[in-house]
């Protein structure tokens, strides 16, 4: 398994557990592309001066659902379960 199929199985899992966190998840799946481009300005904003193990956990997890394919599949995976 690669690094990027190992962060959708840790999202879908997190998610599962998480009710808050699919919210998210299904939140930035409908923003417009250009409502996901500014959130991710903020989320660059927010996290910068973060150096916490957990707050970069959070980063990763925002920074890896704004890439298209990855948060298509998670949703896709979700909305199965």
């Amino acid at each position: 398994m690669n690094e990027v199929q190992r962060e959708i199985e840790e999202i879908v899992k997190s998610c599962a557990e998480d009710e808050e966190l699919r919210r998210i998840v299904f939140d930035l799946n409908e923003m417009d592309p250009a409502q996901r481009k500014e959130f991710s300005k903020k989320v660059d904003v927010y996290f910068l001066s973060k150096n916490d193990v957990s707050d970069i956990h959070a980063y990763k997890f925002f920074k890896s659902l704004l890439e298209d394919k990855i948060r298509f599949i998670v949703t896709y995976r979700l909305k199965g379960r």
